[in-house]
């Protein structure tokens, strides 16, 4: 499992890679921007949307990610991926309670924890995020319809739309849909979890401490401080 996200964050890791410095833009389309920005996320907004998430959405989270390390582990057990598909969500979950009996309680804190330090990460990063995307409404319209825009959100219907916009995403409906991609996702990393591991098979293996060379082991120790004879100490243990 480790195993399977470190290869998934290196696939994703171009998509956070550090993006050229934008453009300079007109100052007054930049000002309308920012204007616009503060409207569709206001202070506090990502955090006063967290905290309003309601327990059914904590719920289906939960729900749908109990099953997933027993999923995992049938697959490593080399039971299909078809196979496991073919369980009745009511057996894979009594399944799942066998092997781990509190999984309920400890996702659910995992959950809140997590929705928790999310808010306190949106909230830090709030200001530079509405930067940022003033710098893109400025980038991608002019004046004129940087002012159309905002217009309409300074209307009673717009107002509405900007603060409802994050509480629609817990609609039932998108939540249907979610819980429809989260199994399909979920069936996925299985399947690339295994591709991963026959595609590479025939590279080398990573070497230990033990399997490096002296001149490996030297320029190891170079690079992290230590001392060749440190790193053969802990190659024995």
């Amino acid at each position: 499992m480790r195993g399977l996200l470190i290869a998934l964050a290196l696939i994703a890791a171009p998509l956070f890679a550090q993006a050229p410095a934008p453009a300079a833009v007109d100052p007054a389309r930049l000002v309308a921007a920012r204007a616009l920005a503060q409207k569709l996320v206001p202070p506090d907004f990502y955090k006063r949307s967290l905290a309003s998430s309601s327990a059914a959405m904590t719920n289906s989270v939960t729900s749908q990610i109990m099953d997933l390390p027993l999923r995992l582990m049938l697959s490593s057990a080399g039971i299909s991926n078809d196979e496991i598909a073919k369980l009745p969500p009511g057996k894979l979950h009594t399944a799942t309670m066998i092997v781990d009996p509190a999984v309920e309680q400890r996702l659910k804190i995992a959950v809140e924890i997590g929705k928790d330090a999310m808010a306190e990460i949106m909230a830090q990063h709030e200001p530079s995020m509405r930067e940022a995307m003033a710098q893109v409404y400025a980038d991608h319209f002019s004046l004129a319809q940087l002012q159309e825009i905002d217009a309409f959100f300074t209307t009673p219907t717009g107002r509405s739309f900007a603060s409802q916009q994050l509480a629609m995403l817990n609609d039932p409906s998108m939540q249907q849909q979610m819980r429809e991609l989260t199994r399909q996702v979920v069936q996925r990393m299985m399947t690339i979890s295994k591709q991963i591991a026959t595609d590479t098979a025939a590279l080398p293996k990573p070497k230990t401490l033990a399997d490096l060379t002296d001149a490996d082991r030297a320029k190891l120790a170079a690079l992290l401080d230590t001392t060749p004879d440190k790193l053969k100490a802990k190659a024995t243990k």
